[in-house]
């Protein structure tokens, strides 16, 4: 009886161990660790107010229809082509996204609750709340005002 409890006191903690493993497998299995794909783009709010004046279905468009749809309100289109400057989607103060040379950016983050900014050279950073979920996909864009000299003088 004493060698039966000891042999269940020695393998309890390996069908436990194998327990985990099993549960965290079938979760990767399942997408439950899967990461958050972010796409997004940054615009000039003086443009995009000039192109829902122009298109005002615009209003109605989602993230995604933005980000797809052609505005004609990115940040590049402001710069006429030129490269977006130094444009960043921030996490706690750390860079997690870069915008490529049209004001667009992708990232991926485990689902959860996040405050993402959108900084870009000569703009005035702008803060977005998102909830993701495991496995989806979003789109998220940043309108960004212009840096005028009444900004820098407050």
């Amino acid at each position: 009886m004493e060698r039966m409890r000891n042999l269940r006191l020695k393998t309890q903690p390996v069908l436990l161990a194998g327990l985990l493993i099993s549960v965290l497998f079938t979760g990767a299995a399942c997408g439950l660790f899967r990461p958050v794909t972010v796409y997004g783009e940054f615009h000039d709010a003086g443009l995009f107010a000039q192109s829902l004046k122009a298109k005002p279905e615009m209003a109605e468009w989602n993230d995604e229809k933005l980000w797809e749809g052609g505005t004609g309100a990115t940040i590049q289109a402001k710069t006429f082509g030129r490269p977006v400057g130094k444009a960043a989607v921030l996490l706690d103060r750390k860079v997690i996204a870069v915008a490529d040379g049209f004001g667009q950016f992708s990232a991926e983050l485990p689902g959860g609750n996040y405050v993402l900014t959108g900084t870009c050279e000569g703009y005035e950073s702008q803060e977005l709340q998102l909830s993701l979920k495991a496995g989806e996909k979003i789109y998220v864009n940043f309108i960004l005002e212009p840096i005028t000299q009444e900004t820098l003088s407050e």
